[in-house]
């Protein structure tokens, strides 16, 4: 056989193969992409990215504090008629003003925690030696009021401002905010006006005083202000 004719049969036999390789590529392509819900070029792999809100200096949410208990004053003890009585305490450095006869420092916050009175086997609400009622179960609700002077209108529940307050509630066990019942907190304290909005405003002044948590029998029911 001539070699002109052994190299024109190895150069179709070359080309062939390179048809074959490439139209199993192409199939092998089609069958992944058919199997994929989406084409591979367009498969979004970037992570999710999440935006933490910003605040202008002093204007930040209020929070739930930790260790409260250890760190506030317990300064009064509210008892009423149905049976629920309220621990009120107060951050530190507002006793240590009062002492001094200054006026509430910034971010003096008062905080609320109500209790259902524990009951006898009959149901008789408990009380102490002293007549008040012992605490029982604790209310799954806590209120706040906080003292700042960056407060704006638009941080407030309300359309007019009760000093330089704020208020919020928050879950005890979780810590999160109930804002929906921020406007009942103006509402309700705005009637305070004569002493700086704070109800107990005499209590905080005796604890003061005294160093001895004070005791308050108010004969209103729920939370309306006492008489």
């Amino acid at each position: 056989m001539k070699p002109s004719i052994v190299f024109s049969l190895l150069a179709l036999l070359l080309l062939g193969l390179v048809v074959y390789s490439g139209m199993h590529r192409e199939a092998t392509q089609s069958t992944l992409m058919a199997a994929s819900p989406l084409p591979l070029t367009t498969l979004d792999l970037k992570p999710t990215v999440y935006v933490t809100p910003t605040y202008a200096p002093g204007r930040e949410p209020m929070v739930l504090p930790q260790n409260y208990r250890e760190n506030f004053i317990l300064y009064t003890i509210v008892d009423r008629p149905d049976a629920i009585t309220r621990k009120i305490y107060v951050t530190s450095p507002a006793i240590d003003a009062i002492r001094g006869g200054q006026e509430l420092p910034e971010r003096t916050q008062i905080l609320v925690e109500a209790y259902n009175a524990a009951r006898a086997i009959d149901g008789t609400p408990l009380h102490d030696d002293q007549g008040h009622l012992i605490a029982g179960d604790m209310q799954d609700e806590i209120h706040i009021a906080e003292l700042r002077s960056e407060w704006q209108i638009e941080d407030l529940a309300s359309s007019s401002r009760l000093g330089q307050w704020n208020f919020d509630a928050f879950e005890a066990v979780t810590g999160t905010p109930r804002h929906e019942v921020r406007f009942d907190c103006f509402s309700c304290h705005n009637s305070a006006y004569p002493t700086n909005f704070i109800f107990t405003q005499r209590q905080m002044d005796a604890y003061a005083q005294t160093d001895e948590t004070q005791y308050l029998y108010c004969n209103q029911l729920g939370r309306q202000p006492c008489r």
